[in-house]
């Protein structure tokens, strides 16, 4: 899995079939035609809640 604040790392991990986590900061969005990521958060202690919720 990878987890980015980038969002054109999470693209190239999804179009590459990983699982992917987005950290959504302030002015960063994933592009729309890309689809949406496993897990999105506004910061990382949410992005890593959410993983561990997911895989519990």
């Amino acid at each position: 899995r990878l987890v980015a604040a980038h969002a054109w790392d999470v693209i190239g991990a999804m179009r590459a079939g990983c699982a992917a986590a987005f950290v959504a900061r302030p002015g960063m969005v994933i592009d729309p035609l890309a689809g949406p990521p496993d897990v999105v958060g506004a910061d990382l202690s949410a992005v890593a809640a959410s993983i561990i919720a997911a895989e519990a």
